[in-house]
């Protein structure tokens, strides 16, 4: 057998304040916040003790009067979504020993304003840090459970994933089929187009017809070997009476002795 064992909320005694004065709050005339010195400081409503009891995630500020009977409690939520502990406990704008409670009537359902007192700042700043402690203990063990269910939500998807991949690595996955890269028919190659003319292109066969190939400019061909004929001899213009006088002479000559 099991024993099931339910989670109790107990209460805990934070903080006893033995002198505490109780006022009674006019209406707020101005938005900026309550003041103390209109409340007839020196004839508070009622002289008692005060008590804060923390029970869960809820702070309670427990008035008793001289008979230790619970005149009023002020219950300050903490969870999340809660309003703002400044909303139910207020601080005065001139005094730092005053204080405004927001406190509740649980057989009524209704609320009403109290002004609470000190009369040293010493036990007014405990009163003040009490609340805010419990707070913040409070927000830090919210975190706690927020970032521990995340870690269980990462750790699930986790698993799920990984349970995922291994059944789908024993499932038989066909290859697939090599690609057929055999050629079906012939295929005629382009080397590009031709610069002058886009729309016909240089096909790899070359043309049946040169006339009709890409006119290309021809070079005429070189001229024929001549040889060189020597340079004709210089005649010089006196040489018909040269040869003229060497004739007389010749007839003058007179004939050979025997």
């Amino acid at each position: 057998n099991w024993l099931l064992m339910e989670e109790v909320e107990y209460e805990q005694r934070l903080l006893k304040i033995d002198e505490c004065f109780l006022y009674k709050v006019p209406p707020l005339k101005q938005a900026v916040g309550h003041r103390a010195e209109g409340w007839d400081l020196g004839n508070p409503t009622l002289t008692g003790s005060l008590e804060i009891i923390g029970k869960g995630q809820v702070l309670e500020i427990r008035l008793f009067d001289d008979s230790m009977q619970i005149v009023a409690k002020c219950p300050v939520r903490c969870n999340k979504g809660a309003p703002p502990v400044e909303v139910i406990v207020d601080a005065v704008v001139d005094s730092s020993r005053y204080f405004v409670l927001r406190c509740e009537d649980e057989k009524k359902k209704r609320h009403a304003y109290v002004g609470i007192g000190f009369r040293e700042r010493d036990i007014a700043f405990n009163f003040k840090a009490c609340i805010f402690d419990f707070k913040a203990k409070i927000d830090r063990e919210n975190k706690a459970l927020a970032d521990a269910e995340n870690r269980r939500r990462r750790k699930k998807l986790q698993d799920e994933s990984a349970s995922s991949e291994n059944d789908h690595s024993d499932e038989y996955i066909p290859d697939e089929p090599n690609p057929d890269l055999v050629l079906k028919k012939p295929i005629k190659l382009s080397l590009g187009a031709h610069p002058f003319n886009p729309k016909t292109s240089v096909s790899a066969s070359p043309p049946k017809d040169i006339s009709k190939a890409a006119s290309i400019p021809r070079l005429k061909p070189p001229p024929s070997f001549v040889a060189h004929q020597p340079p004709p001899a210089l005649v010089s213009p006196a040489k018909d009476d040269d040869d003229d006088d060497f004739g007389d002479f010749e007839e003058a000559a007179p004939p050979a002795s025997s």
